[in-house]
């Protein structure tokens, strides 16, 4: 397993990695699911563990290479970037890749301790392991720090590439606003984390804790807020389609639903054993990119788990593995 695997694993309130596993919904709205078609066999808790499964993990075994943190060019449909971690070779990158040419680039490689986020003018934003962000050109040119307090995390740009909002330590409940070039603007009484949205400037899309929050960071007012029942410390990703739908991940599928809530609807169904985590919409809203988790029961304590890149459509059909093992 690679080192931020092994992070989002052990570790709930480790600022710069993104949480596994979100609880299952409460059906106190309007929602609607399709009839299971997925064959997912659930992985059942390891009953002398106080922690998660407590299972030991083979991960990625057959090629010492794991993938993650997806996220599409929001200029071009056909190139994403995405995390891949060489366990052989004792490397960690942060990979261009066009989903047509199978062309790969590698942009940078070092530490990589949050979900990279790429915006419209061509600025990767990224948090490494020390508390500090920094952002750099999709050519691999133009490396920079951003932050230098040792105190941020999990940074997401907006819309236009020209603020950016990281969680800061220094206060139990607060996120700072940014200009592109790390000057702090403002702050809001907020947690943000990878898993967030911020497409649009006045909506902020938070998704941690069994719950979403709808915030406008410009006057730090909470709209909306829905909470759900979990079993699990852990969640997945908020993506925001447009102006009116989002969709999220959690244990047992994706949803998608109004910002009201009002109409929830699961668009793809699984099971603990197969799941979506991080993830990224393209700009033109009809396909989605996840970072997947796959675990299969080996034996009575060991499972072996595969981390893949899977592409499919925002309604949840046609899902096909871009990278990693299918």
């Amino acid at each position: 397993m690679s080192t931020f695997i092994r992070n989002i694993a052990n570790k709930k309130t480790v600022l710069f990695s993104i949480c596994l596993f979100v609880g299952f919904l409460v059906l106190f709205s309007c929602r609607k699911d399709p009839k299971p078609n997925f064959d997912c066999e659930e992985i059942p808790p390891f009953t002398e563990s106080n922690y998660g499964f407590g299972y030991k993990y083979i991960s990625d075994t057959i090629k010492d290479i794991s993938y993650g943190l997806p996220q599409f060019n929001p200029n071009n449909s056909d190139e994403i970037i995405f995390y891949r971690s060489d366990k052989k070779n004792s490397t960690n990158s942060m990979v261009k890749y066009n989903l047509n040419s199978k062309l790969e680039t590698i942009v940078y490689e070092g530490d990589i301790a949050s979900h990279p986020r790429w915006s419209i003018k061509d600025w990767i934003i990224f948090g490494k392991a020390n508390g500090n962000v920094w952002k750099i050109r999709s050519s691999g040119d133009s490396l920079t720090q951003l932050t230098f307090d040792n105190q941020s995390y999990s940074p997401i740009w907006n819309q236009g590439g020209n603020k950016f909002i990281a969680r800061n330590i220094s206060s139990n409940l607060m996120s700072v606003i940014y200009s592109e070039n790390g000057i702090p603007l403002d702050t809001i009484s907020f947690d943000v984390y990878n898993s967030d949205s911020w497409d649009y400037d006045s909506l902020l899309i938070s998704h941690h804790y069994f719950k979403i929050d709808v915030i406008n960071p410009n006057n730090n007012q909470l709209l909306k807020s829905y909470e759900y029942d979990a079993n699990e410390v852990l969640w997945g990703s908020v993506l925001r389609l447009d102006a009116e739908f989002i969709v999220w991940s959690q244990i047992d599928g994706i949803y998608k639903s109004d910002i009201n809530f009002s109409k929830i609807e699961k668009v793809k169904s699984t099971c603990n054993a197969e799941q979506y985590l991080l993830g990224s919409v393209n700009n033109t809203k009809n396909k989605m990119i996840w970072f997947k988790v796959s675990r299969t029961l080996m034996n009575e304590d060991t499972i072996y788990q595969t981390n893949t890149i899977v592409l499919m459509n925002t309604d949840g059909s046609g899902e096909v593995t871009i990278l990693g093992e299918k």
